[in-house]
């Protein structure tokens, strides 16, 4: 468990860097958001193997996608960027939930459970 704990307190870190200048600031690192969502891809392919998840992990990535929603409508120039960014996000947070990644979504091919 202790690769997971190590995972998600860089996320937390990430996702720390990546609000903290759209609430202050009203600027949108897109470079951040990249990062944040490589991270919790990263996330979701390690977790995919755990029965039990940690709640505080799935917290931050919902927090994340509420708090995107809410500032976007404050900035006008990035809201449409800033809702994408949020359903990436709750994509990420669902696929962790499933206990599936990334990979395992493949368009145009089925899935097989």
């Amino acid at each position: 468990m202790t690769e997971v704990n190590t995972m998600r307190e860089d996320l937390k870190e990430r996702l720390f860097r990546f609000l903290l200048p759209i609430q202050t600031e009203r600027y949108v690192d897109h470079r951040a958001f990249e990062d944040v969502i490589s991270r919790a891809d990263d996330a979701a392919r390690l977790l995919k193997s755990y029965e039990l998840v940690p709640k505080a992990l799935l917290n931050d990535l919902h927090a994340t996608s509420k708090v995107l929603r809410a500032e976007a409508l404050h900035i006008k120039s990035e809201t449409g960027a800033m809702l994408k960014m949020a359903e990436r996000l709750e994509y990420v947070f669902d696929l962790i939930l499933l206990g599936e990644s990334l990979e395992d979504r493949i368009p145009g091919v089925p899935r097989i459970i």
